[in-house]
């Protein structure tokens, strides 16, 4: 299956990191509330042992999707404040390295 990304690059230097990819990471999950998305993931792509990046992408097998997540509010005036820098929607290379993490809730 083929699968589709776009990164948002944070700018400034002394940026409180976690704070922005949780925000990020909010507004996707605000997305796939209103518009029951399936199989939107996340990645961080400049996650080091030393920090988690300023960097983070959003995948997933629709193009439109992206797109449309792209669009919303917090990103695109993050983008205007000069924060932000939004990239293209593109095809995941097929020599990407994939590592999946997965979570389960338990309720005892």
């Amino acid at each position: 299956m083929q699968r589709y990304y776009f990164m948002v690059r944070f700018l400034p230097q002394e940026a409180n990191l976690a704070l922005l990819m949780g925000r990020c990471i909010s507004v996707m999950h605000g997305y796939i509330c209103k518009h029951e998305i399936k199989g939107l993931g996340v990645t961080f792509p400049a996650w080091s042992d030393a920090s988690i990046g300023n960097v983070i992408a959003f995948v997933n097998s629709d193009k439109t999707v992206l797109s449309e997540l792209k669009q919303q509010s917090y990103f695109q005036d993050m983008k205007e404040c000069g924060f932000f820098s939004l990239g293209n929607v593109e095809m995941v290379p097929d020599n990407c390295a994939e590592v999946r993490l997965c979570f389960l809730n338990r309720l005892n």
